[in-house]
């Protein structure tokens, strides 16, 4: 599933995680935290793969997972254990990424 930018639509108009889009993601740090996140969002799963996902939709997703302004408790869990350098690294990992 691939995310674009013109798709999007952020609450309100308004993009959060702006910050983490200005870190340079580690492409390689980020395929090592993704293989945790692979374990449900693969391919054939009821969850979405995150595959080619678009860098700004994955943070801002994150990010509201974060706050709870996206409900899923396992997600906010997982998210809430994520710091900004990891945040930016699995975007660039799974932007750039294909199964």
């Amino acid at each position: 599933m691939n995310q674009s930018l013109a798709t999007l639509s952020f609450a309100n108009g308004e993009l959060l995680g702006g910050e983490i889009l200005n870190i340079a993601g580690d492409v390689d740090y980020g395929a090592y935290l993704a293989g945790e996140c692979v374990v449900c969002h693969r391919a054939g799963s009821e969850i979405p793969t995150l595959y080619n996902y678009d860098k700004t939709y994955f943070v801002d997703a994150m990010v509201r997972f974060q706050q709870g302004l996206r409900k899923n408790t396992t997600m906010r869990d997982i998210a809430l254990q994520l710091g900004d350098e990891e945040i930016a690294a699995l975007a660039t990992y799974f932007e750039r990424a294909a199964e």
